[in-house]
């Protein structure tokens, strides 16, 4: 086992590696290949250097690049797809705990852009996530060299147990290729957990140096309702702060919050009867959120975030989370909402423990709960996860409860799943049982619910849901073109009502889709749908509802994407086939230009032609546009046009955001929704200045 120094030193971070203290540590050298390639050492290798001085960990990298240039995607901060996997970069993965479930990483681009991210259970990233940290990069003809340090006080861990997992990954767009210290094969993610190597932190602090992290903020907005003509001006106050209890555990509180300068939701054409969820971006909800986002599963999650403040805004919040032993960790949540228009105010809380019982099993439990005057719903549960050492095995298993004051049995949730994965099959089976007073106002179970557009009524019905899936891959490794050929994949997934009959099936299928090494895919694959609908569906809104019957119908799709790391990207996919009593066409087109180091330009353009016979027909259009212009790596302005047939709304989202120094900012947003015909519905212009203050 490798340790990590603890030394009294500091290094100017520049990107020079010129500070004494580099030249007398010890390299940590042999990267393997992890993408395109995972077999034998990487061609270009990197030397990585690391100690800690009790207030920051210190990493160095040394990287022979293949050419005098960098290629980098984005400049803009924790975009993982653009700044980090498209472009040239080196990043760190660190588990303080050494368990496998939960951790952090660290990465910065060839051009100095941060990214920083939790990751929680497996592959799970949250990149919303973000703390102050020191990074540096400089370039000296073929030669990369790149600075980190991260504040400990950053970080959760225990002094105690002072061997952390680490991995450490390198990037070079151009060839392309990935490589990693710790080896795994190329179908699991470079930042896995389950891949890291034992460090031996020397002589860790035992208590944490910055106590304090405060950030007020100040909002102010104008709205304007262009239909009713009514106006408002607003000056909103807020402030969060964060409180290290120790260095494992952490107290979070915000007051009054203000969430406008949160990047807006893409709009999406729904074919389906059921309701959609959107990520979480706001920082309050973020810190440790591995703990609350993983209570259940998507078709029932007893607690979804964005519940709360979705009809009125946010008084208060306080959250504590984090570890209170080696292996046991905690988190409790509590907000109040205002009263607004003579509805009362809701209160929200949450508490979560997780227990590590060894290094293949974990468990969690869990109560939701809302009340709003003497109405109250409150969901509580456990959880059985269990890993394999081998990584080949996934097991868990959920078992919920769910209790509404109007409501008296059939309140439980079960779900059990399984799946078996080696780099050429996988398969996973599931199994959930969601009975119909399974009420989670603070959480997401879009199927419990069926609304009948001639009654206007929603009808609850518990259903039971099975999931089955068959993979086959072929991965080349002497190939200088192909990367991996799916020889097959199926996909099944089955709703049966409360008593097992049946409701609805799906079968997805791919005969055929293929990867090649410069990262451009090709696919065809194709989708069965059986539906017993028992509820009239106005999906073209024309009041000419689909009736219920049984409708069988099956459509197929092909698509392409180019290679993801050139100046130019597109994607296209076509699909084409019966829609409940009638047809549909699909068309989709992207197209992504990278005028880097200035900006960065992305279309897409998709197009729904739904012909239900004599229900009528209608075209759904879904197109957007999003121009990011930067200044400097702190200073963007980015424009989103947005335009949905479907929701009848086309919508102007434009931000200018300057973080004036590090977790500082400065937002100018202006927002215009129009409708089809483009008459403006409202606008809204908000100003929003924070300062972060660590004591």
């Amino acid at each position: 086992m490798r340790s990590v120094p603890h030394l009294q030193a500091e290094a100017e971070i520049d990107g020079l590696l010129d500070d004494q203290v580099w030249q007398q540590l010890s390299p940590i050298e042999s990267f393997y290949n992890h993408f395109p390639v995972d077999t034998g050492m990487a061609m270009r290798q990197t030397s990585v250097k690391i100690f800690h001085n009790g207030k920051f960990l210190f990493v160095s990298a040394r990287y022979e690049d293949t050419e005098a240039i960098n290629n980098v995607s984005s400049l803009k901060r924790d975009v993982y797809q653009e700044a980090i996997f498209l472009s040239d970069c080196f990043g760190l993965v660190l588990d303080p705990f050494n368990e496998g479930s939960n951790g952090y990483v660290f990465a910065v681009n060839a051009s100095g852009v941060q990214f920083d991210a939790l990751i929680g259970g497996i592959n799970q990233l949250n990149d919303s996530w973000n703390t102050v940290w020191k990074s540096a990069v400089s370039t000296q003809g073929t030669m990369k060299y790149y600075e980190i340090a991260i504040p400990l006080e950053a970080i959760n861990f225990q002094s105690d147990r002072s061997t952390w997992g680490f991995q450490f990954f390198v990037n070079d767009n151009k060839i392309p290729q990935i490589s990693t210290l710790v080896y795994s094969q190329r179908i699991y993610e470079h930042f896995d957990l389950r891949f890291t190597r034992e460090f031996e932190l020397e002589n860790l602090p035992t208590s944490v140096t910055r106590r304090f992290s405060v950030l007020p903020s100040l909002t102010y907005s104008h709205q304007r309702d262009q239909e009713s003509d009514e106006k408002s001006d607003r000056l909103t106050p807020s402030l969060d702060v964060q409180y290290n209890i120790n260095s494992a555990l952490r107290l979070d509180l915000t007051l009054n919050p203000d969430f406008s300068q949160v990047e807006v939701d893409q709009q999406v054409t729904n074919l389906s009867r059921f309701a959609i969820n959107f990520p979480e971006r706001r920082k309050f909800f973020l810190e440790n959120s591995d703990l609350f986002n993983s209570l259940g599963t998507s078709q029932c999650d007893p607690f979804y975030s964005r519940r709360i403040g979705a009809s009125a805004d946010i008084l208060f919040g306080a959250k504590l989370s984090g570890n209170v032993g080696a292996r046991t960790r905690i988190g409790l949540l509590n907000a109040q909402t205002k009263e607004e228009d003579d509805q009362p105010g809701s209160n929200y809380g949450v508490a979560v423990g997780r227990r590590q019982f060894s290094e293949s099993i974990y468990g969690s439990m869990f109560l939701v709960n809302k009340q709003t005057d003497s109405d109250y719903n409150r969901v509580t549960g456990l959880n059985m996860n269990y890993n394999s050492p081998n990584n080949k095995v996934i097991c868990n298993f959920n078992y919920a409860q769910a209790f509404t004051n109007d409501q008296k049995g059939e309140n439980a949730f079960y779900g059990a799943f399984a799946a078996y994965e080696t780099p050429k099959f996988v398969s996973k089976l599931g199994f959930q049982r969601i009975e119909k007073n399974h009420i989670t106002e603070t959480g997401f179970t879009p199927r419990l619910y069926n609304y009948d557009s001639e009654t206007g009524e929603t009808t609850r019905e518990g259903i039971n849901v099975i999931f089955t899936e068959v993979d086959v891959i072929q991965y080349f490794k002497e190939s200088k073109r192909v990367d991996w050929l799916r020889r097959g994949l199926v996909r099944t997934f089955t709703i049966l009502d409360i008593d097992y009959g049946f409701k609805e099936s799906e079968i997805f299928f791919i005969p055929m889709s293929i990867r090649f090494r410069n990262r451009s895919y090709a696919y065809l694959s194709g989708v069965s749908r059986i539906e017993r609908l028992r509820y009239n569906f106005d999906f073209l809104a024309n009041g000419q509802p689909i009736s219920p019957d049984d409708y069988f119908y099956t459509f197929g799709r092909m698509g392409f994407w180019s290679p993801t790391n050139r100046k130019v990207y597109y994607t296209a996919k076509v699909e084409a086939g019966q829609f409940y009593n009638g047809t549909r066409l699909h068309t989709q087109l992207t197209l992504l230009y990278r005028l880097l180091p200035r900006a960065v330009v992305s279309a897409s353009y998709n197009v729904n032609r739904i012909d239900l016979k004599e229900l009528g027909a209608k075209d759904f259009h879904l197109a957007s546009l999003t121009a990011e212009v930067y200044f400097s790596n702190r200073l963007n302005w980015t424009s989103y046009f947005q335009y949905s047939t479907q929701q009848n709304n086309f919508n102007i989202n434009s931000r200018v955001q300057w973080e004036y120094r590090p977790l500082s900012y400065l937002f100018l947003v202006l927002t215009n929704n129009y409708t089809e015909q483009l008459q403006s519905r409202n606008w809204g212009l908000s100003f929003k200045l924070n300062r972060r203050i660590d004591f």
